[in-house]
């Protein structure tokens, strides 16, 4: 699992500031310190909310009972970037209007699949993502916001760019196999 701090502490180094998040680690409280560490975990959560929408979603399935027809967005446990799909209780795609607040199904139980925006993260949570996104693909994008929040526009467009590699890198699709016409007989 991958966790806040790590990435944090990653990131700091990335852009030299290492040794203030390892003295607030080693106890330095003070306003300087909390700020920088609050810095850097707003960027944690601006990069893990670009990725889960932008790139690697989180898929969350929750099993809902429809009330007059009506599955409340506002019931499901995390917060959705959009609706996959919703599903009866024999797992067949069941008919559905997406609304402004709320899904229109018939009545019922249903099986909804949708993509979950993160939650919000504080620096000694842990990552949504188990697999998939690496620690230094993170930290890549933390440093990239790190800068541009600071003004370093140079020095972001830098991390920016190795943020936008790693990100390509892991989710190009692999290439398809393919037989030459003849070749299987």
């Amino acid at each position: 699992m991958i966790s806040v701090k790590d990435v944090v502490l990653l990131a700091a180094e990335f852009v030299g500031v290492k040794e203030k998040v390892d003295d607030y680690l080693s106890g330095v409280m003070d306003e300087e310190h909390q700020r920088l560490v609050d810095g850097f975990v707003c960027c944690y959560n601006v990069v893990e909310n670009e990725l889960a929408v932008d790139y690697l979603p989180l898929v969350k399935e929750e099993q809902m009972t429809a009330k007059d027809g009506k599955i409340a967005y506002a019931d499901l446990s995390q917060k959705a970037a959009y609706i996959i799909g919703v599903f009866d209780e024999y797992g067949n795609s069941a008919p559905h209007k997406r609304m402004a607040s709320y899904l229109a199904v018939g009545t019922g139980k249903y099986l909804v699949r949708y993509a979950a925006l993160p939650v919000k993260k504080a620096f000694d949570d842990d990552s949504e993502y188990a697999v998939g996104v690496s620690e230094r693909l993170l930290a890549y994008g933390v440093a990239a916001e790190y800068c541009l929040h600071k003004g370093l526009s140079a020095e972001s467009a830098a991390w920016e760019k190795k943020y936008k590699k790693a990100v390509a890198e892991t989710f190009r699709a692999k290439e398809l196999k393919t037989i030459k016409a003849g070749y299987w007989v």
